[in-house]
């Protein structure tokens, strides 16, 4: 068993120099296509170690992002490489984590050289001699509404073609870089003012399957964190909770400014927060996901903005075949002057590119695995009385009467502010429809 793990450990240290080499151009071994080690190789560096990154597009200034072809360690003559937009990187990326990217067209993308002269589609560009990388800009001047819907989404993929480097291979495992593109937009988004209690979200029917893994995403804005119960002196505000889990199961969340987001089942505890300090006065995508894994088992995890704050081993959070009543319930009264702008629930984990891709762009309601879809916007709610609208029609939106509310019209996206303009502002395009 000694040598055993000795023979493992060396090759854990093995791949750790590997790993390093790769990314500080130091060489000593990268791998190739067949898994043989090879002294250098050209790959795509990638921004924060993600494959996609997320350009908004402004008017008059267009979207562009910045492309890196680097080698793993220098060598003492110049490489050129030819950098192309490729839709099959978007089919590919899309296809790996369920999602429907459209690619923009190779010709409306621009690379700009260092001399800032325009290239479409494609660019080569020099790697000195000595050096390990070279840098391209390389995006579109705007996105014509008229040919890229604003109820889609685009992007496109850069992939290293080939460099005139004979002696030093194309790595195939990073071989290309993402832009997906964001364009403002004016929105609404539901005020809420104060109550007494919890808005809930109550599904019309008995469940008729196990849930054996979902994921419900809410987009809000809290004026404040960590506020007291309106009846005991302690922080206490929750942001949204699951019922008509089993008797005797609790699933309660908070939020607050050093502790993040706190998953409380059952008890309270450091464990159970994630200790991710949050701000107030920002808009956030908070995301739990749920996944059996055994017996009244499963994991729980908790994103923000699509970035994983903490995953937890609890117990089977689901809405067992035959449950009444179930549903989520949203706010309560330590709640006040805050927004909420959608609610969704998935009857399957998303992944965290979905999570993302899902910031601002509306849901098909007829998409089979949504399982109820509030968007919080003037176009679903109705005033005196207070009705919002479910789209799927699996779901009803509960009211409290101690419910005060307003709506907020003219909020512009994306955005982590609240930013909002007149009605006759230059913004970039009207709100993207649902399917």
């Amino acid at each position: 068993m000694k040598h055993i793990l000795s023979t493992l450990s060396f090759i854990a240290i093995l791949l750790g120099f590997a790993s390093c080499n790769l990314a500080d151009g130091e060489g000593m071994g990268v791998y190739s296509k067949d898994g043989s080690v090879m002294n250098n190789g050209i790959y795509m560096s990638q921004v924060d170690g993600k494959e996609a990154v997320a350009v908004l597009v402004e008017r008059d200034k267009g979207g562009f992002s910045t492309f890196t072809p680097r080698l793993a360690a220098p060598i003492d003559k110049d490489v050129k490489v030819t950098l192309r937009v490729d839709p099959k990187v978007i089919e590919d990326y899309s296809l790996a984590n369920n999602l429907k990217l459209k690619s923009v067209d190779k010709g409306d993308v621009l690379f700009i050289d260092s001399e800032g002269k325009e290239h479409k589609g494609e660019i080569t560009v020099t790697i000195p001699a000595g050096s390990i990388s070279t840098s391209v800009s390389a995006g579109v001047r705007e996105l014509d509404v008229n040919k890229y819907s604003f109820s889609d989404k685009w992007a496109f993929g850069v992939k290293i073609a080939q460099s005139d480097a004979t002696d030093v291979p194309l790595l195939s495992n990073q071989n290309s870089s993402i832009v997906t593109f964001n364009r403002l937009f004016k929105t609404s988004a539901f005020h809420w003012i104060s109550s007494d209690e919890s808005l809930k979200i109550q599904m019309n029917e008995p469940i008729a399957e196990d849930l054996t893994e979902w994921t419900f995403q809410i987009q809000l804005y809290f004026s404040r964190l960590a506020r007291n119960d309106c009846h005991v002196a302690s922080p206490n505000q929750t942001i949204s909770n699951i019922y008509g889990v089993p008797a005797g199961m609790e699933w309660y969340t908070r939020i607050s400014y050093s502790g993040g987001i706190q998953l409380k089942t059952g008890r309270d505890g450091d464990d159970t927060w994630t200790n991710k300090p949050l701000k107030d006065k920002t808009w956030m995508q908070i995301t739990w996901t749920f996944k059996r894994t055994g017996l009244n088992r499963g994991i729980t995890s908790v994103y923000v903005d699509g970035e994983l704050q903490k995953s937890w081993e609890t117990q089977d959070y689901m809405w067992a075949k035959g449950t009444k009543e179930a549903g989520w319930s949203i706010g309560a009264c330590p709640w006040g002057n805050d927004y909420i702008r959608e609610a969704k629930m998935w009857n399957k984990v998303l992944t965290p590119a979905e999570m993302q891709d899902k910031l601002y762009l509306p849901e098909d309601p007829k998409d089979p695995n949504l399982i109820f879809y509030v968007p919080f916007t003037k176009e679903t709610m109705s005033f005196d009385p207070l009705v919002i609208q479910e789209l799927t029609g699996r779901a009803t939106v509960i009211v409290p009467n101690s419910l005060s509310a307003d709506m907020q019209d003219n909020i512009v996206f994306p955005n982590t502010k609240m930013v909002i303009e007149e009605e006759d502002s230059a913004t970039e395009g009207e709100e993207p429809q649902n399917p």
